[in-house]
């Protein structure tokens, strides 16, 4: 058991790692664990261009939106932005892997391979003495059959990384749609709604 005076000390000298004090320091030490960018929050640009191609549509035309289809259509453009991003990522890493010659390296394999035969004979020869011994003979190799055989080879981490990131995106992209969709969907069922009560009127 740690005894209260090992505990004290660690207490103490855990004041004395606190860390950055400045803002600009901790700014710095918050992209220590950053690799790709892919984690972090999408560029607002890039956000509000998906959000204007999302807002411009004729079903929103005749009603505004409500607090709730305003936070819907927002969550779907960052969804949206997020998946740009990783297609982008994933589009250079497979740009540098062509450049380097490396664009199949990550996919498959190949080689042939290649199945021979021989034939051995004993025979008797005769040594610088005139002395017979009996010599073994081997014929050339013989191909019998040849085949081409591949072999998948797993993907490097970093495109296992950028994979396993996309499908995240689509994910989320996904889920996004579907509740955009369903607002969209109460959205008109309350618009005709009052239509179809006057009618029945």
């Amino acid at each position: 058991m740690t005894s209260e005076r090992r505990i004290a000390a660690n207490r103490a000298n855990a004041k004395n790692s606190t860390g950055p004090k400045s803002e600009d320091g901790k700014r710095r030490v918050s992209q220590n664990a950053r690799r790709h960018g892919l984690t972090q929050a999408s560029a607002p640009e890039r956000v509000l261009h998906h959000l204007s191609i999302i807002l411009d549509d004729l079903r929103l035309d005749a009603r505004p939106l409500s607090r709730e289809g305003h936070a819907l259509a927002m969550s779907l453009a960052d969804a949206e932005a997020r998946l740009e991003r990783v297609r982008a990522a994933e589009f250079l890493f497979l740009e540098d892997c062509h450049a380097l010659g490396r664009e199949r390296a990550h996919l498959e394999s190949r080689w042939e391979k290649i199945t021979t035969t021989h034939m051995i004979f004993k025979e008797w020869r005769f040594d610088e003495h005139g002395v017979p011994f009996e010599a073994t003979r081997m014929t050339k190799p013989e191909i019998k059959s040849r085949k081409e055989k591949s072999k998948v080879i797993p993907y490097s981490s970093e495109m296992r990384r950028l994979l396993r990131y996309r499908k995240q995106a689509e994910n989320g992209r996904h889920r996004a749609l579907e509740e955009w969709i369903a607002y969209l969907k109460r959205l008109s069922k309350s618009k005709t709604k009052p239509k179809e009560a006057a009618d029945a009127a």
